[in-house]
């Protein structure tokens, strides 16, 4: 078996931390329907109706902050001598829908890495996300994760996959690319109508 050089994994901080925004939402989304409830009993219909309602946007948002929490907890990466093990859920990414892959990525296969600098842009702000690709000799590329802005005020972002690919390159002797800056759709608070570059 080859020796496991290194692992990488979200950090602890970045998987509570989720895990705390999604408790929140789901305690949010209890009280709004007990509202409702309660406005129900009290014959006031309209009122109760109209507190529900609030609990579908809720309920879509829920949606995406559980993806998210899935793709961070599950996500991990043995980078190996002459091969990576890799757990990659559905939820790595914002913007796109890759979907989850558990394997060996064999150095023999791959071609290259490639950062493909992703854009977008809604409510007048700008949010340039990097999606860290593994380019296979043959097949379709794969999608390790993507570091995104943490404060774009200071520009300020997060790393972990900029150096689990880097570990994978230099482990596998393949050169990294970098390429050009693309422009994607963030749809509606980029939940719905998302389309990344190229699709």
């Amino acid at each position: 078996m080859a020796e496991t050089k290194q692992v990488f994994r979200i950090s602890i901080g970045g998987r509570i931390g989720a895990a705390v925004i999604v408790m929140s939402i789901v305690l949010v989304a209890v009280a709004t329907l007990a509202g409702a409830v309660q406005l129900w009993q009290a014959s006031e219909y309209i009122w109760a109706l109209v507190v529900a309602s609030i609990a579908i946007p809720l309920g879509l948002i829920l949606r995406y902050m559980l993806r998210d929490l899935q793709g961070k907890w599950g996500w991990r990466v043995e980078v190996r001598s002459d091969h990576a093990v890799v757990s990659l859920p559905s939820g790595r990414s914002l913007y796109h829908r890759p979907p989850a892959y558990s394997g060996v990525v064999a150095y023999s296969d791959l071609s290259r890495v490639e950062c493909r600098p992703e854009l977008y842009a809604q409510l007048g702000t700008e949010s340039v996300i990097d999606t860290w690709w593994l380019i296979p000799k043959q097949g379709e590329a794969l999608l390790i994760a993507e570091d995104r802005p943490t404060n774009p005020r200071y520009d300020m972002r997060t790393t972990f996959a900029r150096e689990t690919a880097t570990a994978i390159a230099e482990a596998a002797g393949v050169k990294v690319k970098h390429c050009q800056m693309a422009e994607g759709h963030a749809g509606i608070l980029g939940m719905w109508g998302v389309r990344p570059p190229g699709t």
